[in-house]
């Protein structure tokens, strides 16, 4: 566990080392924010949308059309048998 915690925090400081100075200088993180708060629209004092929900629904529904179909014959989820 050790390991993964130092290689996880490896993995953060090279991401910072890489995209801080990337946005001090295009400033690309604060127009994509910028880009995506004008297309939901969001206004102060709305409650906000869920993002993560509109960004995995329509996976989840592939993954259980898929399972309902039998797309995969050994699928604990796809199999009545298990």
């Amino acid at each position: 566990a050790f390991a993964g915690a130092t290689v996880h925090d490896c993995f953060n400081w090279l991401s910072v080392l890489v995209v801080l100075p990337l946005e001090v200088v295009s400033g690309m993180i604060t127009q994509l924010s910028q880009r995506l708060v004008s297309v939901f629209r969001l206004q102060p004092g709305e409650e906000a949308p869920e993002l993560l929900k509109v960004i995995t629904e329509p996976v989840t529904k592939l993954i259980i059309q898929g399972a309902e179909r039998g797309a995969h014959p050994e699928c604990y989820l796809c199999n009545d048998r298990y």
